[in-house]
């Protein structure tokens, strides 16, 4: 599904930074698309559908409609974002660890929020896991000492 563009849009974005007013003055020429526009957008839906699946929101399965879905866009849709649950139980962690550090560390390079769910970015995660070794073990084997603790 297609809709009218943005004004400022991310796509345009080269054109209007460079020149503030062709951003008008391009609302007058029709948005014509083409196969790479059609592409993004069907890859946007895919990930749009998975994504919601993820945070068990309602949706329907969009491959039908389209025009670009291959083996290739299907592989790069998996998942990068996993729900809180997802991680915990993909990393073996301790469920109340784990909610006490996304509270303690609102800030913390690993979400993201879409609406009011919160995210995990898996490959963020694992970096700060791997940066982190005595929090990916204290997260799983309950040695995580409270602040303030030596």
């Amino acid at each position: 599904m297609i809709g009218k563009h943005a004004l400022l849009s991310a796509s345009s974005s080269h054109r209007w930074l460079a020149c503030p007013p062709s951003a008008r003055l391009c609302e007058n020429y029709e948005d014509t698309g083409s196969e790479y526009a059609q592409q993004g957008t069907d890859a946007h839906s895919l990930c749009e559908h998975k994504l919601k699946l993820s945070l068990s929101m309602e949706t329907s399965d969009p491959t039908d409609g389209l025009s670009f879905y291959d083996e290739e866009m299907e592989e790069l849709s998996e998942k990068d974002f996993l729900n809180p649950e997802e991680t915990i139980e993909l990393y073996g962690l301790s469920r109340r660890k784990f909610y006490r550090l996304l509270k303690e560390k609102k800030k913390n390079g690993f979400t993201a929020l879409y609406g009011s769910h919160r995210l995990v970015i898996r490959k963020e995660f694992e970096k700060y896991l791997d940066g982190n070794p005595e929090e990916r073990e204290a997260l799983k084997n309950g040695s995580r000492k409270n602040k303030g603790e030596a």
